[in-house]
């Protein structure tokens, strides 16, 4: 897979710019963990030269942002997105959950403000499908028998409404 062209990330950044002193001090804890994560799985010169984490919480974000943009494009420039990606960025999107979760501070505010107009967006782009269009790709969706179960998010049961990967 090839590097993915940066795409419009304008909500995000604007988000940061309305957190806290508070809200960034957590974001940067975040991701102080994940770089340690991160630089565990790789070789020790390698992991040195990583000084940011590849998933941070604000490459998070705009994963979720850039996915949508390209879903109210059609797709562009080519009509095509590789599943893989697409089940990474709802992979990323479960994270940011995940975090919110754990770091209440970061449940409010602008971040929260965020995800869920970014989430109002995706839902206007999909229909539910009962995670049929992404259940050959993903183990998640074939072992989880019951699939409206807490730990699968509504997201999952849900297709683009132009499929890109068929």
């Amino acid at each position: 897979m090839g590097a993915r062209p940066m795409r419009e990330t304008r909500a995000t950044d604007t988000a940061w710019e309305g957190l806290t002193a508070e809200q960034l001090a957590e974001v940067s804890a975040v991701d102080e963990e994940r770089l340690a994560l991160e630089r565990s799985r790789l070789p020790e010169e390698t992991a040195r030269l990583l000084t940011e984490p590849i998933y941070a919480v604000r490459s998070r974000a705009r994963l979720w942002e850039q996915l949508i943009v390209r879903m109210e494009h059609e797709w562009a420039p080519d009509g095509r997105y590789v599943v893989d990606e697409y089940i990474n960025d709802l992979e990323s999107r479960d994270a940011l959950d995940e975090i919110m979760a754990s770091r209440p501070v970061l449940a409010v505010g602008a971040l929260a403000e965020l995800l869920a107009q970014l989430d109002g967006r995706f839902r206007r782009r999909t229909v539910p499908d009962g995670g049929a269009a992404l259940r050959p790709y993903t183990r998640r969706l074939r072992e989880d028998s019951s699939l409206g179960a807490p730990s699968l998010h509504e997201r999952w049961l849900r297709r683009p409404i132009n499929i890109p990967w068929l």
